[in-house]
């Protein structure tokens, strides 16, 4: 009886020091959350874009609200596509767009903006147009 006794004193401790690490070492993964939509909104009010041109070089801050907020991979990316010149004789781009949202507006004329999800590839477009009467609607 004794050297069941000890047995049992020396196991039971050697089990509770193994079940200890294999608690410690066990790794948590959480499944990605994939991108279900994206819109670019005013990044002061997340709500509609609402921008006016009065010179050439102006510049304006827009933000991508992604859904669901807790995505894994929410980074974008800014375009700008379909630029149309109101002057036939400005070859520049009309406006351009950074890595950060911030677009400048350079010329009269229309021209998409495009935030692009790098995670599923969802997209939102905002057409716009600038005019010489101070309006980027």
């Amino acid at each position: 009886m004794k050297k069941v006794l000890i047995g049992l004193l020396l196991i039971i401790p050697m089990a509770i020091v193994a079940a200890v690490v294999l608690v410690t070492n066990v790794v948590l993964i959480t499944p990605d959350i994939t991108v279900a939509s994206v819109a670019i909104v005013d990044p002061d009010f997340y709500q509609d874009v609402s921008l006016y041109f009065d010179r050439p070089g102006m510049q304006y801050q827009l933000a991508a609200l992604v859904l669901p907020k807790k995505a894994t991979n929410k980074k974008v990316h800014w375009s700008i596509e379909n630029s149309v010149s109101y002057d036939p004789e400005y070859e520049g781009d009309i406006a351009t767009a950074d890595d950060n949202g911030n677009v400048t507006i350079n010329w009269t004329g229309t021209f998409d903006i495009v935030a692009k999800t790098d995670d599923g590839g969802k997209t939102a477009a905002l057409k716009l147009k600038a005019t010489s009467q101070g309006r980027l609607t």
